[in-house]
C-alpha cells in the first residue's frame, strides 16, 4: 500500500508543485517497509507520469484519423 500511495502522491506532486514530495519521502522512508532506493522507484515513476499529464494537455488533441474533424472546426469567416 506504501508504493501505491507514493505513487500518486508524487504524481499529484508533479501536476500540483504545492505537494511536497522531499518531505514525503522522508517520512515514508523512516518506515523501513521498503528500501529507499525502491521507493525513489516509484515516485520517479509517479512523477514522469504527473508531468505526462501537463505534457498531453499542451500538446493539445490527439492525431487520430477519426479526431481530426471534431477537434480542428474552422471558425467563422473573415467578414
Amino acid at each position: 500500500m506504501l508504493l501505491l500511495s507514493t505513487f500518486f502522491y508524487s504524481a499529484g506532486a508533479a501536476v500540483a508543485a504545492f505537494l511536497a514530495l522531499e518531505a514525503y519521502l522522508a517520512v515514508a522512508a523512516v518506515d523501513d517497509t521498503y528500501p529507499s532506493v525502491v521507493l525513489a522507484a516509484v515516485a520517479a515513476a509517479g512523477q514522469v507520469t504527473g508531468k505526462l499529464l501537463w505534457y498531453w494537455a499542451g500538446a493539445g488533441p490527439p492525431a487520430c484519423r477519426g479526431c481530426a474533424a471534431s477537434w480542428s472546426r474552422p471558425g467563422p469567416p473573415p467578414p
